[in-house]
């Protein structure tokens, strides 16, 4: 499988597990707080293969327009199909028209454009006084804090909502070993190395969120997201071990030989496929109402 194809089945692989995972107390926040608007304008940033607005389109019960972003031109495409397919599978009235669909669901009206762009260029996408909230979902921790802070920083003073999700925090085996430990450590790093844009805050950006949110007096709701990846979540095991694989294998970042971690490696691989291997990944879930 290309790297291509790899990102997008793993997208569609965590879907679920997502939708399990979402903090009910937090999305709970978000709902009562749009209970009696009748019509929700929604931007979804970084929208991968359409999740959010899969996810949440039958659940609003009101009229949506949401506009969807995505730089990466391969999960842009697959964002059209997936949409597409949802819409065909639950026989749900809709057209398309080039980039825009306009669905009837229930007595709902929702219209989704497809932008395919960088949500850093969304001051020139995006009209803010038409929008009432942004969502994003495993987007923040790929960014460093510089970027953070640019992109929402124009969004303060505005009445716009904030609703972010899946935001990474930490991961273990279980049971896990002083090995794996060590493991995930290096893992973590990796995810934290010096980029051109400056450091991902991975694991940190409950701490990075958190920051902007007091500097700029936010309120805020939160709580953990959390995967819990039974031995029958052998997928989702199989993806995992292969990024830490991949990251890992040659990178002076690694506690441990090439051949330890070989082993290692197909260690991992053995108890997933025998139905022995267990792991939980928790993330953080965030509601602001307002900027």
């Amino acid at each position: 499988m290309s790297a291509e194809g790899f990102a997008i089945q793993w997208l569609k692989d965590r879907f679920a597990y997502d939708n399990k995972a979402r903090n009910p107390e937090v999305e709970k926040a978000f709902l009562d707080h749009f209970r009696t608007k009748e019509k929700l304008n929604i931007v979804d940033i970084g929208s991968g293969i359409g999740a959010n607005c899969i996810y949440f389109m039958e659940r609003l019960f009101k009229h949506q327009n949401w506009i969807l972003v995505e730089k990466d031109e391969s999960l842009y495409r697959a964002t059209f199909a997936s949409i597409k397919r949802f819409l065909e599978d639950y026989n749900f009235f809709y057209t398309v028209e080039e980039n825009t669909f306009r669905i009837k669901i229930w007595e709902s009206r929702v219209k989704i454009i497809l932008l395919n762009a960088s949500f850093f260029d969304i001051k020139e996408l995006i009209d803010f006084e038409q929008t009432d909230i942004l969502m994003a979902a495993a987007v923040f921790d790929l960014l460093s804090e510089e970027q953070i802070n640019t992109f929402l920083a124009p969004l303060s003073g505005r009445e716009i909502s904030l609703f972010t999700t899946m935001n990474y925090q930490s991961m273990q085996f279980l049971p896990e070993t002083d090995i794996d430990r060590k493991i995930i450590e290096a893992y973590e790093q990796h995810m934290q190395r010096p980029q051109p844009v400056g450091a991902a805050l991975g694991p940190r950006v409950s701490k990075g969120l958190e920051a902007f949110f007091y500097k700029k007096n936010i309120d805020f709701r939160k709580g953990e997201s959390t995967w819990n990846l039974d031995e029958k979540a052998k997928k989702m095991h199989k993806h995992l071990l292969k990024y830490m694989y991949n990251s890992l294998l040659t990178h002076s970042l690694n506690p441990l030989s090439e051949d330890r971690f070989q082993s290692w490696y197909q260690q991992k691989q053995k108890a997933s496929e025998l139905g022995e291997l267990k792991m939980e990944v928790v993330h953080q879930d965030y509601f602001c109402r307002n900027f």
